[in-house]
């Protein structure tokens, strides 16, 4: 294990192991990668109603303006949850002691609920500062190669077309 990883090893998360390997490749299937995630990680819509209720208490933000917000303007919103999935999954496979994968890890949470509630106990029992401790240098490139399915509000923003629109062509 990598020396941080050393010191975050918690020995109880031996019941990581997958309880089949020989299952079907994880999916994401009908229990999305929020239903597998610790419910202390947030949805970027939630971090916007955060942050919102934050900086002005008596100003309540809905979800409503969540959905008015542009894809630039959203774009801080996932990344922070990016962030919060990132770490969790690195704190995961370091307690896996990389033996398995990130897809084999949260699809056996997802068929075992104890396994689930005592993961979550135990990351919600970290203090932010242990957790922001998790979060990659890069976490989308993290994403990327953990082989999870990202649900589509984490996805990038399709980026903007260099080329201007053409108009279409006349009818013949």
């Amino acid at each position: 294990l990598p020396s941080r990883a050393r010191a975050h090893h918690r020995p109880e998360f031996a019941c990581l192991a997958p309880a089949r390997m020989d299952a079907q490749p994880p999916g994401d299937g009908d229990l999305g990668l929020y239903a597998k995630l610790p419910g202390s990680i947030r949805r970027p819509r939630q971090v916007f109603l955060d942050e919102a209720s934050t900086e002005s208490p008596h100003d309540h933000a809905s979800t409503e303006d969540f959905d008015r917000l542009t894809p630039m303007e959203r774009a801080a919103y996932v990344e922070v949850t990016r962030m919060e999935v990132a770490a969790f999954l690195a704190w995961l496979l370091a307690h896996s002691n990389g033996r398995f994968t990130a897809p084999e890890l949260l699809a056996d949470i997802g068929r075992r609920g104890g396994l689930r509630g005592e993961i979550e106990r135990a990351w919600d029992g970290l203090p932010d500062d242990e957790k922001g401790a998790w979060v990659p240098v890069d976490a989308v490139a993290f994403l990327e190669a953990s082989g999870v399915p990202l649900p589509a509000d984490l996805q990038p923003a399709p980026a903007p077309s260099a080329e201007p629109s053409q108009p279409p062509p006349p009818p013949t």
